[in-house]
């Protein structure tokens, strides 16, 4: 089994637009987060707020199972899975 650790390394995300319920893809943890469709615009910081809609498996761009552990101590998705070649990814925290 392929796979990353820690948020760096986090997969391709797909997100729904609050405003116009468009998808958005956000490439990487730390790119921004722009609507094609209508004006809204993101920082890569308001991730926790917005809705994840799959995760894109960067190895075989199939879209992934994800979820958390620690609901209530994360707002952000802490593992995802791709059941087509198996890469996973987990986030890195410590307790």
């Amino acid at each position: 089994m392929d796979g990353d650790v820690g948020w760096g390394h986090r997969p391709p995300v797909v997100l729904r637009c609050p405003r116009c319920g468009a998808n958005i893809d956000q490439p990487g943890p730390r790119a921004d987060i722009d609507c094609p469709r209508c004006v809204a615009e993101f920082s890569h910081e308001d991730f926790p707020e917005l809705e994840v809609e799959y995760f894109v498996c960067p190895v075989c761009g199939n879209q992934m199972e994800h979820g958390q552990r620690h609901p209530q101590a994360f707002d952000v998705p802490e593992w995802a899975t791709c059941h087509n070649c198996r890469y996973h990814w987990e986030f890195k925290h410590s307790y």
